[in-house]
């Protein structure tokens, strides 16, 4: 007889994981909220006495740790770099799925073969590419190699694909 275990007792197993997965970010935060002489000695999880000293510290001396530059650059980075997988994709990927170009089954088959590329093959050629293009330490050259992935051809691909053609030609 092959019974399946009841639902809730699967979402309390995937719970469980999911807490086990939470609990070192969780730590992290009790360790911040310590004073700095009760992080060395580490003899209780919970902190004796809760402090907001070391948020105080890294958010009031812009000089010393510019967090907020550093968080501003991030957020640019990414956000230009979405703008510009989704609109480069986008391109891509509709082209080939409602073109169906005889090469386009290869061309998809090339785009996963780039993805199984381990990045760290990668970083010597792009260092170099990029040191010729004179872009070292600049965003161009975080934002431009990173938006030439294949993953995002690769996924819309998938997606526009998923579109009925009945409802493009209702759009007309």
């Amino acid at each position: 007889m092959n019974r399946r275990p009841h639902p809730w007792i699967l979402e309390v197993v995937v719970g469980l994981c999911a807490g086990l997965y939470l609990l070192p970010l969780l730590f992290l935060g009790l360790v911040s909220l310590k004073p700095k002489a009760e992080i060395l000695l580490f003899d209780h999880i919970l902190p004796l006495r809760w402090t907001m000293e070391h948020y105080h510290r890294l958010f009031s001396n812009a000089e010393v740790i510019p967090i907020g530059s550093w968080l501003g650059n991030s957020f640019l980075i990414s956000l230009f770099t979405t703008m510009l997988v989704v609109a480069a994709s986008s391109l891509a990927a509709y082209a080939i799925s409602r073109l169906q170009p005889h090469w386009g089954r290869w061309f998809l088959v090339l785009l996963a073969a780039a993805m199984m590329l381990p990045g760290q093959v990668l970083l010597v050629p792009m260092y170099l590419i990029l040191n010729a293009l004179g872009w070292l330490d600049s965003p161009r050259a975080l934002v431009i190699p990173a938006a030439a992935g294949a993953f995002g051809v690769f996924m819309l691909t998938r997606f526009f694909r998923t579109i009925p053609d009945e409802l493009e030609a209702a759009a007309e």
